[in-house]
């Protein structure tokens, strides 16, 4: 009896370990996978933040299913207590939290559904962890992307006012760029000007207020009609109206 008292009493000491293991930590631009049940419509995950940082969270319903319409994120602090959210945001299959990281902890992800227990949307997902590439002043940076693949993020951070100029190299498909500001609710962006055309080449955005961070996603246009796979190289440039 004494033994199994004393082994009980191990496993129990345990237990909080074996716990504490199940929880994925996020790297960025490692995608990992998981499933929403209605058994276990929250799936748990954390990451580092550091101070500044600008960050999404992307959720997506997975490739060849998308029966989980709708998903949510919910991120919470090293207190437990809800940060920001993915509730006030539009979105079929997927769900996109930018989020400015205050301080330095980790930071708790939770992967759910529209309603949470009371929802009926399951299925498995993806989840991302991504850091923007920042957009240095007067340098321009290239990118790719084909409208099979995840939008591309990137952050401007200027105290003067500037402008954004997309300019498209090469490929037969035509992303939008939406320039945004973080949003009032935490969690979200507030568009504040876009660019799309089936014959976009080139365009200079702006000029937006500096003193505070800009948002810059190129993304597939929600009428885009493209049936088989095509590519867009293009690069991009913030300058400075001093």
């Amino acid at each position: 009896m004494r033994r199994f008292v004393l082994l009980f009493s191990l496993l129990m000491m345990l237990a909080p370990l074996v716990t504490a293991q199940e929880v994925v930590t996020l790297v960025p631009g490692e995608i990992v996978t998981g499933e929403i049940t209605n058994a276990a419509f929250e799936v748990e995950y954390q990451f580092l933040g550091n101070p500044g940082e600008i960050i999404v969270l992307e959720m997506q319903a997975a490739e060849g299913t998308r029966d989980l319409r709708s998903p949510e994120i919910l991120l919470l602090d090293a207190d437990g207590e809800i940060v920001a959210d993915t509730t006030e945001n539009i979105g079929i299959n997927e769900a996109v939290l930018v989020f400015e990281v205050p301080v330095e902890a980790f930071y708790t992800v939770i992967a759910t559904r529209e309603d949470g227990r009371g929802g009926d949307s399951i299925g498995p997902f993806t989840l991302e962890l991504i850091m923007p590439e920042v957009i240095a002043a007067d340098s321009e940076i290239t990118g790719s992307m084909t409208n099979e693949t995840r939008s591309q993020y990137y952050v401007v951070q200027s105290e003067d006012d500037f402008t954004i100029t997309y300019n498209k190299l090469a490929g037969d498909f035509f992303p939008q760029v939406v320039v945004a500001r973080l949003g009032e609710y935490p969690g979200s962006t507030d568009e504040v000007a876009t660019a799309s055309g089936d014959s976009l080449t080139i365009a200079t955005i702006g000029v937006f207020t500096g003193g505070e961070p800009y948002f810059i996603t190129i993304e597939r246009a929600l009428f885009d009609f493209s049936f088989t796979e095509v590519t867009a190289d293009f690069a991009l440039k913030f300058t400075p109206q001093s």
